[in-house]
């Protein structure tokens, strides 16, 4: 997928928002996740350039890895 828009980090919520071109959808990346996972989702962000995210469930919102393809 690749990010539409990353939100900036909210000092009182435990998630970053992510919003990705191909989903109605608005994920979450944990704050204390990989760092590296928040720059891939900027680098996909400013060069729109896919990633591949995984997620808990097919139907979770929320991020648990982001690499590049």
């Amino acid at each position: 997928m690749t990010a539409l828009y990353v939100n900036p980090p909210n000092n009182d919520e435990t998630f970053i928002g992510i919003i990705f071109r191909e989903s109605q959808r608005k994920y979450k990346l944990p704050k204390d996740a990989n760092p590296q996972y928040l720059d891939l989702l900027k680098e996909s962000e400013k060069k729109h350039i896919p990633v591949l995210v995984e997620r808990v469930k097919e139907e979770s919102d929320v991020i648990v890895s982001v690499k590049k393809p």
